[in-house]
């Protein structure tokens, strides 16, 4: 009996606590709903719905320790749907991943074909963790990827081709898309308790793009297939091309 009463007082304080929480995040709902902090895409039809949509972003805060005006402000609006920006991500991998120089990146070719490696580890990197990881932003290939799993260095690797939308920023500055996507892929992978829940820009920019254009990597597929169907040119065709090309070979990278 004893033992019940014990089991009900804990079930009772964590009720309680819950509460407490739920009325917190409700008062700081309230607030930002009514501070010049709150952007006009968090803004509802009327004040409850404002309210009702600052709650879940002051719940997200306090899950990472962060204030309800600092979450709020990396937030973004794709067609209507609420994302979080890469940065918010990136800045959640340095604080709660228990990394030595937190998120880095490297990265490897050039346009379609660039690919980051997004890394982060507890330790400083060994010459030859260095080594696997030039390999693997280089192929991508699985043994390399083993190789920094089993030494501790957490890292995922995207290629720009495969990832991109037609936002603008993924030609003006690809790295730095990489690196945010990165971000992203990486706590989903090695942090998803913490990320549960939480969509971002970049997957909101992805769905809006595929749901304009269809999926690009199917769509690629198909303009490949289509090229195989075609005949091979002839050399005087290919002279031509050349000329054309205001006496410049075009060379295409593999």
């Amino acid at each position: 009996m004893n033992e019940e009463k014990a089991i009900a007082q804990i079930y009772h304080l964590e009720s309680e606590e819950r509460k407490a929480d739920f009325e917190l995040h409700q008062r700081q709902a309230v607030a930002l709903s009514k501070s010049t902090w709150i952007p006009r895409h968090l803004i509802g039809k009327n004040n409850d719905e404002t309210v009702a949509t600052c709650v879940g972003l002051a719940q997200m805060a306090d899950k990472w320790n962060m204030t309800p005006q600092m979450v709020a402000g990396e937030t973004y609006s794709v067609h209507g749907k609420i994302g979080f920006q890469g940065k918010l991500y990136a800045a959640l991998a340095n604080r709660w991943g228990g990394l030595i120089g937190g998120l880095r990146a490297i990265y490897y070719g050039k346009g379609d074909a660039m690919a980051g490696v997004i890394f982060g580890t507890d330790h400083e990197l060994s010459q030859e963790e260095k080594e696997a990881l030039k390999r693997y932003v280089k192929s991508g290939d699985a043994e390399s990827a083993t190789d920094l799993e089993l030494s501790g260095v957490r890292a995922v690797r995207l290629v720009v081709g495969s990832v991109k939308t037609d936002q603008q920023m993924w030609t003006k500055d690809p790295e730095q898309k990489l690196f945010y996507s990165g971000s992203t892929k990486w706590c989903r992978r090695f942090m998803p308790d913490l990320v549960l829940g939480a969509v971002s820009v970049e997957d909101i920019e992805r769905i809006d793009y595929e749901e304009r254009c269809g999926n690009p990597i199917e769509r690629a597929k198909a303009v490949v297939a289509a090229r195989s169907m075609l005949p091979a040119p002839s050399e005087a065709e290919d002279q031509a091309e050349a000329e054309s090309a205001n006496g410049e070979l075009i060379f295409e990278r593999t």
